[in-house]
């Protein structure tokens, strides 16, 4: 039986420089990738923004005009469930910088000049992450569109809902961690709340804490 291939996987790049942007689309297509390219910020989140934008995207960070970390931070917005992987580009090598680019919504920082097997190396861990949020994405629509229980658990199955407090509780906690991606949060929340709802007991944050028996 004949199956379909594999869509090519699309990476936008974006770089004032027409060498590098040249450079870097003939790296992905040795690779296998689909190069976007984008010859300004504009252009870049333009097709960031877009009908069916890139999901994995490198930008440089000195641009004129819109630059990568402001392409970051309008990519993000533009995309709070799905956002794309965003890996920046500088020349730039201080501290500072480095935690300006992740606080500005970086996902990965690349020093120029770029070293493509270190750039291979990031694309394969951002294609790897953005698979793991699809997947997170597609298990939340699925359980949101669930009915919601149409009874609660009894208390007389009393390890069934000692387990449903336990693994409301984990989530609960985890949810406490600062810098979790938002796919992973949107998961988290949505699990907790199925679990409470099944065993009828308040939905604000603590709500079940000291129950487990």
């Amino acid at each position: 039986m004949s199956t379909s291939p594999a869509p090519v996987r699309r990476i936008l790049i974006a770089d004032d420089d027409p060498t590098i942007l040249r450079s870097l689309s003939v790296h992905l297509d040795r690779w296998g990738y689909e190069a976007v390219p984008a010859r300004n910020g504009a252009e870049a989140l333009a097709a960031l923004q877009g009908d069916d934008p890139p999901r994995v995207a490198v930008l440089d960070w000195n641009m004129p005009g819109v630059d990568g970390l402001e392409v970051c931070r309008q990519a993000r917005e533009a995309q709070p469930l799905e956002p794309p992987y965003l890996i920046l580009l500088t020349g730039r090598g201080g501290q500072e910088d480095l935690i300006a680019g992740l606080e500005g919504g970086a996902d990965e920082y690349l020093p120029k000049p770029i070293d493509p097997d270190e750039l291979l190396a990031r694309l394969h861990a951002a294609w790897r992450i953005v698979d793991l949020q699809d997947r997170l994405s597609n298990r939340v629509r699925k359980l949101e569109a669930l009915p919601p229980p149409a009874d609660i658990v009894e208390e007389n199955h009393a390890v069934l809902r000692q387990t449903l407090r336990l693994c409301a509780m984990t989530m609960e906690e985890v949810l406490t961690f600062q810098g979790l991606p938002r796919h992973l949060l949107i998961a988290l929340r949505t699990c907790r709340g199925l679990c409470v709802e099944a065993l009828g007991e308040g939905s604000e944050p603590g709500a079940i804490n000291g129950k487990v028996r």
